[in-house]
């Protein structure tokens, strides 16, 4: 396991109250419970659940923590293209209320610039759907590409119309190697 994921971010956040929950301690990554002689069983029980629970925030960052999947889905970009060519919250400028639709991410390409939504389910679709729309609307020039958790987590009639608008879909996050090819085909590199 890369345990550097579970310092930062929703991660580190998860593991704190997992570990604040159970009353174990982190002594520079080593955990740890005080427990008398008597009650060894018990905490030995106790620090075995919470490794466990620890483990499993491993399986948490696609299927139901959306605050990760958006750290997972940055990463995966970072190993795509630098890093510091990404611009998270990227405010288009110069549009009505550009304030008000935020993207996910920017990348500037030779051509266009792109624009990178994580869809975690049916309300981000939504958004990213009007958001979208208020861009073509006002004449902005741009390439999308939309990255979903997973595409069953979008009911068809969102899907649809997240597909009118938007120009490149990936069904998950776990399609790296399709994700990779898009955004290398769309900015040119």
């Amino acid at each position: 396991n890369d345990v550097t994921k579970f310092r930062q971010g929703n991660r580190a956040e998860l593991m704190q109250q997992i570990l604040q929950d159970s009353g174990v301690e982190d002594r520079d990554g080593e955990l740890v419970v005080d427990v008398t002689t008597e009650d060894i069983g018990r905490g030995l029980l106790r620090l075995i659940q919470t490794v466990t629970r620890i483990h499993d925030l491993n399986f948490l960052n696609r299927e139901r923590v959306e605050g990760t999947f958006t750290e997972d889905l940055q990463e995966t970009l970072g190993k795509i293209v630098p890093f510091e060519s990404l611009r998270p919250d990227f405010i288009v400028p110069d549009i009505p209320d550009g304030d008000k639709y935020p993207v996910d991410f920017r990348l500037a390409g030779k051509e266009r610039q792109v624009f990178i939504f994580g869809v975690t389910g049916r309300d981000k679709a939504r958004l990213v759907t009007i958001y979208l729309n208020h861009f073509l609307r006002n004449k902005v020039d741009f390439d999308s590409l939309c990255v979903l958790r997973q595409i069953g987590d979008v009911p068809k009639p969102d899907l649809a119309r997240l597909m009118n608008v938007g120009q490149e879909m990936v069904a998950s996050l776990d399609e790296t190697e399709a994700i990779s090819r898009k955004i290398l085909r769309m900015t040119g590199t």
